[in-house]
């Protein structure tokens, strides 16, 4: 199966250190720093792996946003990833299952 090219952008990086210090607060630094870590490869290797396995996320999808999104269950995380380019995936934003994640889509200028 073909690997395809992941791309961080700006929003999905700021959002990953907003979670690592979020999480800093209850772990400590370099607990924090080795969930983000973990977190990032393991959405990294499995959306790269096959990006179309994922769900496209219903409720953006009503708003006519097509965005996918990878679900992290045992840690309560999604990533979402935009796949329309097919020569490199955007991954967009890193959010907890239990934030509301269109407020920080906009938050984020993800989606306007």
């Amino acid at each position: 199966m073909k690997e395809h090219n992941i791309v961080l952008t700006e929003t999905a990086v700021k959002s990953l250190q907003d979670i690592e210090f979020f999480k800093s607060q209850f772990i400590g630094v370099e607990a924090a720093g080795t969930f983000i870590e973990l977190l990032l490869l393991r959405s990294v290797a499995a959306i790269s792996e096959d990006p179309s396995r994922y769900r496209i996320n219903g409720t953006l999808a009503d708003k006519g946003v097509r965005i996918r999104e990878w679900l992290d269950v045992e840690n309560e995380y999604r990533c979402f990833y935009d796949d329309s380019n097919h020569s490199e995936i955007g991954i967009l934003l890193y959010a907890s299952m239990k934030e509301d994640f269109e407020s920080a889509l906009y938050r984020h200028n993800v989606i306007y």
